[in-house]
């Protein structure tokens, strides 16, 4: 029951500005995050396991943050499953810091706050 309500508070949110135009201010062109636009092989290691990844980052949500998908093409290490990621990548221009929102296979037992 506790779980319903959370949800649908969260829905209650989420829409409580449906159909409501905010008239914001469009992101200002980033050099840097438009370098990433694109398909590329990633390949390297992390610590002394070696990667290879598949990326794809495209501008979405109005081009307000880069999304880069993330998926392993090699072999895996015993059950473990293939990594794959959703990272959102935004600007603050308030605090002028960027902001990374990542989604990935290990799930939420790794989100923390700053």
């Amino acid at each position: 029951m506790l779980k319903r309500n959370f949800i649908m508070a969260i829905l209650a949110i989420a829409f409580s500005s449906y159909g409501q135009e905010v008239v914001r201010k469009a992101p200002p062109k980033d050099d840097l995050l438009d370098r990433l636009v694109g398909s590329w092989t990633l390949t390297g290691k992390m610590s002394s396991t070696p990667l290879k990844q598949r990326v794809e980052a495209k501008w979405v949500l109005r081009g307000r943050f880069l999304q880069m998908h993330f998926v392993s093409e090699g072999p895996t290490l015993g059950t473990q499953t293939p990594y794959e990621a959703t990272y959102m990548i935004g600007y603050d221009s308030q605090s002028n810091t960027y902001v990374l929102h990542l989604f990935d296979t290990f799930g939420a037992t790794y989100s923390f706050d700053h």
